[in-house]
Parts: C-alpha cells; structure tokens; sequence
C-alpha cells in the first residue's frame, strides 16, 4: 500500500475546488482522503476545520491512463481551510 500527497490547497470560506488526476494503469485501485487545517477569517476567533471529499468521476484520458475528478468543498462559512489530499494507491 503507497501512499502519495498529490498537493495542498486553501480554500476560501464556503469555497470548493475540482481536481483532475490521470497518469493511473487499468491495473491500479485509488482511494482519496483529506487531512484539513483550520484558515484564518476576519473576526473568526475559533477557526473552523470543515472539509467534504467527493471522489466522483473515474474517465480515461488521452495519453491513455485513466483519471479521476474530486471535489472537496469547504464547510466553514466564515474561515479559510487549508486540505492536504492524499491519495492510497492499490495495484493488482
């Protein structure tokens, strides 16, 4: 079981991003997950750490490989989060 940091991103309060992933075999399982830190906010004494990970559609892509398409959204509606994704890659 691998383990790989595909990247950091800070996310504006309420705020989402979409992330496209390819350079994955037919012969590879991928699992995402999000480690979340609390941002900053004006006013925001008790920043909140609020993320949600939707690992959505698996397309293949024109060099071949295969991709996925995730989102994760920010929950906290007044603060910044900061997400670390990470990807657990299976082969067989």
């Amino acid at each position: 079981m691998a383990v790989r940091s595909i990247g950091w991103t800070t996310l504006a309060a309420n705020g989402s991003v979409e992330w496209f992933i390819h350079g994955y075999t037919n012969r590879e399982a991928v699992t995402y997950s999000i480690v979340v830190f609390p941002g900053s906010g004006a006013g925001v004494l008790f920043p909140k750490a609020d993320a949600t990970l939707y690992q959505g559609r698996y397309v293949q892509h024109v060099d071949g490989t295969f991709a996925q398409v995730i989102t994760i959204k920010n929950n906290a509606p007044f603060n910044t989060c900061n997400v670390n994704l990470l990807a657990q890659v299976e082969s067989f």
